[in-house]
């Protein structure tokens, strides 16, 4: 019997299950240095813009898009923190257009920015994963544009806030993704921390995430094999 892969949907580290599909973080680098057994997502980091011109970046996006195992945009986004907010939105609108015209998701770093986002993502029609959520569920609805705003919880889902457990508790099962990010441990240690929010068996949220990921995953991609 088929037993549905662990999905994490945004890590900056190899997997560590052999049941695990891992999408990385790969930021801008070059092809040549991305590591080609896993999926992964480039873009600029908001924090990061500083570093780099609109054309700059649009011709790192054209090169590393050819990689058939890239499978979205990101993490980009907006982050109210950090200086330079009119390059960030420059840096942001650019790469939202560019996965638009590759017919790519999006992988969303945000804080303290929800207004920016929505007037950029008003007309966005591919997939969106707003990754680390801890927001509201309404939050989430208003950026819910086209019927695909995907949330992705991580390492806060742990230690969450009456919010964020209400969130894990009432958001559809085919409208999130689970993420280790920067954090060590197995991603089965939160499917199965969220699974008991959701008050269902780990196998179900299992089979439902990769049937999400199977909706989001670009037809440019390359099957790839489980480790």
């Amino acid at each position: 019997m088929f037993k549905s892969p662990f999905i994490n949907i945004h890590s900056h580290r190899k997997p560590s299950l052999a049941s695990e599909i891992c999408v990385r973080n790969a930021y801008l680098h070059k092809p040549s240095k991305i590591l080609t057994r896993y999926y992964f997502s480039a873009g600029l980091h908001p924090w990061h813009v500083a570093k780099q011109d609109l054309k700059t970046i649009a011709h790192q996006l054209e090169d590393i898009t050819m990689h058939p195992f890239c499978m979205a945009i990101g993490e980009i986004g907006l982050d109210h923190y950090y200086p330079n907010m009119p390059a960030q939105i420059d840096a942001f609108t650019l790469q939202v257009a560019f996965a638009q015209a590759k017919k790519l998701p999006i992988i969303i770093h945000e804080v303290k920015s929800m207004q920016g986002l929505q007037k950029i993502l008003k007309n966005f029609s591919e997939p969106i994963i707003l990754h680390g959520y801890t927001g509201h569920i309404e939050t989430w609805e208003q950026l819910n544009f086209n019927n695909k705003t995907y949330v992705s919880f991580g390492k806060q889902a742990l230690h969450g806030s009456k919010k964020l457990i209400d969130t894990i508790q009432q958001i559809p099962s085919n409208r999130f993704f689970i993420e280790t990010d920067q954090l060590n441990i197995p991603i089965s240690h939160l499917y199965q921390h969220i699974s008991d929010i959701r008050a269902e068996p780990m196998a179900d949220l299992q089979t439902q995430l990769f049937q999400n990921f199977n909706e989001i995953l670009p037809a440019t991609c390359s099957p790839i094999a489980l480790e």
